[in-house]
Order: structure tokens, then sequence, then C-alpha cells
């Protein structure tokens, strides 16, 4: 049986991220387009009632089965590895199918409680991805379990494709062919994702069936004494569901926002009558307003947002296993370098990509969605304060996934319930005063990742004994990004002459970004925090 090394691994999981990544950019943006802010409302509200019921159901199986596999593959117990992947695929498949009955049963009355912005036919359509990520995720799981990455790449990478396809396909022809309500054309597209999901099942069972694990009949013979299958369930339940509790409770957000959003924007309107004219003359009828609102800061402000955090959670990952390490074996003084690592690539990643946020928001929301112009005046100056939340938010991911493995279980989930809570009062308190609205929600999510990241960082430096100091090194990212900030808001305005017309406002962004960073990177190198022998001593590996 061949296992990937960890540079093959991570070459393929790295090739994974970026294909999907670029695809989901793909069929978002389009979709936004085509559903504009009162579908994506519905899009949106159907997703933040489907995201709780997703994460306790799917979010710790792949962890879970991998450990149980590799710990089964170390011990050469080939029998046992095996009867332990089909027990999980029996234990969460039911859980998979028990929670798509739920979800559907409970549609009605989960989209009433979300408001004029429920849509339960959107719910229904969404419910199958359950069943289907289940059992993708324990196939996952037991190939990762195994060092081999490519089921997990090529599934996920199919499933991104398939959900191209059939969510825009299915959305374009609900709503430019059959010509139905924005709530329908939401509900197509969330039941061609469902059956991407499908299809994303398929792709990896026929090639896990083809290819098969590598396990000979010798192995399986060779130890065939196996666990109780009651043993083997509660194995899996221990491990999964301290992960499937923490991924709920960070789901809430989403359904925070759902329940607190619509309200508090309708409470604000009749503060203030006026508030929202500029949307109701584009067409938008007055009660449909909060809705279209709403979901024009999800889709267009918090998809942008999420990109930061999900990247620097991903370009840490191959600082955990050292981390791991350092805790096991006591030693602080290598945890609290490994740490500082892990601190110092979050801020240079997160720092520039909130200011240039801050400093540039309509100008990027135009670049992706120019033509929903309504949709972008109703979330642009969200998404500048969003901006400053990518920052905080891009360096408590890497930290929070850090703690989880090596603080105590219920560390995690006690930070997140503190977050929830925090962005539950904030939503309450902001959203219904008329002179913020949406920008309150935008300021409660700041909150939130403050919050997040000011306690991921306090445990993390008690754990190193004191020695971590995770304010020496962001001051010099911060202050890097301070300068590319002043270049993002002076390049334009030397270009404006050059390049005037409103076609050309793409070409500007892209040239100001581009200034932006060379401006970022040679001050880091000025600050001595990229010194110009660490690119080729990383590349080269020798001592210059």
């Amino acid at each position: 049986m061949k296992k990937q090394g960890f540079l093959k691994s991570s070459a393929i999981l790295l090739f994974m991220i970026i294909i999907t990544k670029a695809l989901g950019i793909l069929y978002k943006v389009p979709l936004t387009i085509l559903l504009g802010g009162e579908g994506m409302g519905h899009l949106s509200a159907a997703m933040s009632v489907f995201a709780p019921v997703f994460a306790a159901s799917v979010s710790g199986i792949t962890p879970a089965v991998a450990k149980l596999t590799a710990e089964n593959c170390a011990l050469r117990r080939f029998a046992n590895m095996r009867k332990t992947r089909r027990a999980a695929m029996r234990l969460f498949g039911l859980f998979g199918a028990a929670g798509c009955v739920l979800l559907i049963a409970a549609a009605p009355l989960l989209s009433k409680l979300s408001g004029s912005s429920g849509s339960p036919a959107a719910v229904i359509c969404a419910a199958p991805t359950l069943l289907f990520c289940t059992l993708m995720s324990v196939e996952k799981g037991y190939y990762e379990g195994l060092s081999n990455m490519v089921p997990t790449a090529v599934s996920e990478i199919a499933e991104s494709v398939f959900r191209l396809v059939c969510g825009l396909g299915l959305g374009y022809a609900a709503g430019k062919i059959l010509g139905l309500s924005s709530e329908l054309c939401a509900a197509a597209a969330i039941l061609g994702t469902s059956a991407a999901s499908m299809l994303g099942c398929i792709v990896i069972f026929v090639m896990t069936l083809r290819k098969g694990d590598g396990i000979t009949k010798k192995d399986l013979d060779s130890d065939p004494v196996t666990d109780s299958s009651h043993r083997i369930r509660s194995a899996l339940l221990t491990v999964c569901a301290p992960i499937a509790l923490t991924t709920v409770v960070n789901s809430l957000s989403g359904f925070i926002d759902l329940m607190t959003i619509p309200r508090g924007l309708a409470a604000a309107a009749v503060k203030a009558p006026h508030l929202f004219d500029r949307i109701t003359a584009a067409g938008i009828k007055t009660e449909a307003v909060p809705n279209f609102v709403y979901g024009s800061y999800t889709a267009l402000a918090l998809t942008i947002f999420s990109f930061v955090p999900t990247v620097t959670a991903m370009l840490s990952k191959s600082l955990l296993p050292e981390i791991t390490a350092a805790h096991a074996c006591g030693d602080k003084v290598r945890l609290t370098k490994s740490l500082s690592r892990l601190i110092r690539a979050a801020a240079l990643i997160a720092m520039p990509a909130g200011a240039f946020i801050i400093i540039r928001p309509k100008e990027i929301l135009s670049f992706l969605f120019g033509p929903r112009v309504t949709e972008i005046y109703a979330c642009r100056e969200a998404f500048m304060i969003l901006g400053a939340a990518a920052v905080f938010s891009g360096i408590a991911a890497p930290c929070f996934a850090a703690l989880q493995l090596i603080g105590r279980p219920r560390e995690g989930i006690r930070i997140m319930v503190g977050s929830a809570a925090v962005k539950l009062g904030l939503n309450l308190l902001l959203v219904r005063v008329p002179q913020l609205g949406i920008s309150g929600a935008a300021v409660s999510t700041l909150g939130s990742v403050m919050f997040i990241m000011e306690l991921c960082l306090f445990r993390l430096r008690r754990m190193t004994g004191g020695r971590l100091s995770p304010a020496a090194l962001m001051i010099k990212p911060m202050y890097a990004s301070g300068l590319a900030m002043a270049a993002a808001a002076v390049v334009p305005k030397m270009l404006e002459n050059g390049l005037s017309a409103s076609g050309e406002g793409r070409a500007v962004l892209c040239l100001t970004l581009l200034f932006s960073c060379i401006v970022y990177g040679v001050s880091l190198v000025l600050l001595c925090e990229m010194p110009k022998n660490k690119i080729p001593r990383a590349i080269f590996k020798k001592k210059l």
C-alpha cells in the first residue's frame, strides 16, 4: 500500500483549493447577478437555516474516520480498519438520511421563524445534500487516514464543476426561461447544488471502487480480530461530537443574521420612512426592502469577506502538525516559535487584504458585481467595515484551529458561544438604528471576530508560559499595510486622467492592487520582515 508524502499531499490539497475557489467565484458572482438582492436573500435565508443542520450532520465525520483509519493502519489492523469504514458508512449515512427527512418536515416552520426572507422550497431543495455529503465525508476520511488525498481532491473539484453547471443552469432556467419568482429561482439554484452533491458522491465512489485502498488479502488475514460494532461506533462519535458541536455553534452566526437583520432593518425603516428611498426608486417593493438589503449584504459583502479567513486557515495548515508535536513534547520554546510563525503568516495575509477592502470597497464590489448597482449601493458601507473585520478574522481563524488542536475541546465551544452572544447582542442593538442599518450587522461581525481573536491569543499565550508576544508580531505587517493602504488611495487619482472612462474602472482597480502589493512587499523587505535571502533559501533550502 503506497502512501503519499507530506509535500505531495500538500500540493494536491493546494491545487484542489485553488481550483475549487476559482470555480466558486465563477458560480457565486453570476448567480448573484442572476438572482439579485431579493433572490439572494431567499437563498441566504435557506442556507442560514440549513448550515447548523449540515454542520451537526457532516462536519466531524471526515476527521473522525481519518483518525481511526490512521490508527488502525499504523497498528496494521486492516480488517478492523475495513470494518470501521463500513460501520461509519452505516452510522453516518443513517444520520444524513434522518437529518434530510427532519429538515424537509421542519422546513415550513423554520422558514416561518426566519421571517419574510424564509423560503421553505429552498430549504427542502437543500435537504438531500445532507445524505450525499455524509457518505462522501466517510470516503474522504478513510482515504485521508491512508494518506491518500486524491479522492478528496477529485470529489471536491467534481462537485464544484457540477455545482457551477447545475446550480447556474437550473437558476437560469427558472428565472429566464420559466419566469418563476425570485424565491423559486433561489430554490432551483439550491436544487442544482444538491444535484452536484449527488454527482460528486457518485464520482468518489466510482473512483475508490476502481482504484481500491491497496489492502491485500494477506494484509486482512494477518490480523483478523476486529472490535465490536458498538465499540467502533462509540469511538467514531467520541471524536466526531466535539468537532461537530463547535462547528454548529460557529454556524449560528449566519442564523443569527437571518433572525435579526431583516427584522432590524424593518424597524429602522419605521423610524426613518425615507431610509430606503433610493432602493425603492430602483423598483424594489417597500415590503421586500429588508430582504433585499439582507440578501445584498450576505451575497456580496460577506462572500468576499469570507475569502480572507479561508485563505489564512488554509495556508496555516502546514504549521499545525509542528504545533501539535511541540505541545505533545511539552517544549514551550518550540511551541512559541511555531505559534509566532503562525500568527505572523496570518497577519501578513489578513492585514493588507483588509486594508485594501477598507480603502476601495465600492470598486471591489463593482469589479465583481458590476451590473448590480442597487445591491452594491445597499451594502458598500457595510463592506468597508467588514474590511476591518477581515483582519481580525484572518488572524483568528488559524489561531482557533491551533487552539482546537492543543487545547481542550470545550474551550472552542465556549469561545464560539461567547462570540455568538456578542453578535446577537450587537445585531439587536445596532441594526435597528437608522444611521447604521445594515452597517450595524458589519459592526457586530467585527465585534464577534475581535472577541474570538483576543480569547484565542490569550489562551495560546498562557500555553507558552507568557513567551508569545502577538502584538510585537503584528507591528511590521500593520505598518506595511498602512503604506499599501496609502498607495491604494493615491494611485487611482494619479490614473484618473489617463483612464477616466467608466469602462476602465476594472483596469484602474487592477493597477491599484498591483502597485499596492509592490509597496507592501518592498515595505516588508525594508522592515526586515521578509529579508531578501529568505525567498531563495526557501526555494533552494541552502544557507546563503
